[in-house]
């Protein structure tokens, strides 16, 4: 004849500096845990510190940009891909070896990010003409 055991097991938790039963943890005990931590750093954030040593990033207000100026969706999540590096460019295509060459099809270079945004041929162009735009609105406000 088996007998039956009944094994009581207790799970315990570190939050902050003290142990608790997981079954006594409330969501405010979390809450405060994951406050008192230290926020890590984008990885992008340091890739275009490396691309850019001469400029001095205030990365939260880059990052409060797109929730305070815009309330288009689309627009707030093309801020994040750019920011996050997540734009996808010829480049980045080439990497993940989707691409035969990370060329720019129009100038020829390499397509990255700030290529892509600014430095290439056609962008130069509209942001030539942005500016001129610009300039034209300025005056008549």
């Amino acid at each position: 004849m088996q007998r039956s055991v009944n094994q009581h097991f207790e799970y315990n938790i570190q939050l902050r500096n003290t142990v608790k039963v997981i079954t006594k943890v409330t969501t405010k005990d979390i809450y405060w845990h994951l406050m008192n931590k230290k926020p890590c750093e984008a990885t992008a954030c340091s890739k275009w510190e490396l691309m850019y040593p001469n400029f001095v990033f205030n990365w939260d207000k880059i990052f409060a940009l797109s929730y305070s100026f815009c309330t288009e969706t689309k627009l707030q999540s093309f801020q994040f891909r750019i920011l996050h590096r997540y734009m996808l460019c010829n480049k980045r295509l080439y990497d993940m070896k989707l691409r035969e060459s990370p060329l720019c099809e129009i100038c020829d270079e390499v397509e990255d990010i700030p290529h892509r945004l600014f430095y290439c041929q056609e962008c130069k162009v509209f942001w030539n003409q942005f500016g001129a735009w610009w300039e034209n609105h300025q005056l008549e406000c």
